[in-house]
């Protein structure tokens, strides 16, 4: 009785992870507007409200089939996949592949400067409403 439990214990817990697997792609999809961009620390959101520039077309859409759309204006937009590890996101492009984080409904872009970009850490955040 006691092996007969076990099994169907081991069954019932395999059937709801592969639900849960499969569902993950579609419980990420939607539109992520961005909510934060900072370099080495300082507000850029706050700095374009000051100069009156919206960045209400800067957004991340994952999509329930594996692919992304990443617009940061009306013009210009990056599409692709992307592969979910555990927290981490990686959006993979023609242009550049960049690796982020997802946090409940944050996405978060974190990049490490170097000599040339004159900056040491930009982040940017993303959030599904």
């Amino acid at each position: 009785m006691k092996r007969t439990m076990a099994i169907i214990l081991v069954l019932m817990l395999s059937v709801s992870a592969l639900a849960v697997y499969g569902q993950s792609n579609a419980a990420l999809a939607g539109r992520y507007d961005i909510t934060a961009m900072e370099i080495d620390g300082v507000d850029l959101l706050e700095f374009f409200e000051m100069m009156d520039i919206s960045l209400d077309t800067m957004y991340i859409e994952l999509l329930s089939n594996g692919k992304f759309r990443m617009a940061m204006d009306q013009e210009n937009s990056v599409e692709g996949t992307y592969k979910l590890d555990g927290k981490n996101l990686k959006l993979i492009s023609d242009q550049e592949d960049l690796d982020s984080i997802i946090e409940g409904n944050k996405i978060i872009i974190e990049q490490h400067g170097d000599e040339d970009s004159g900056f040491e850490l930009s982040r940017m955040i993303f959030e599904k409403k």
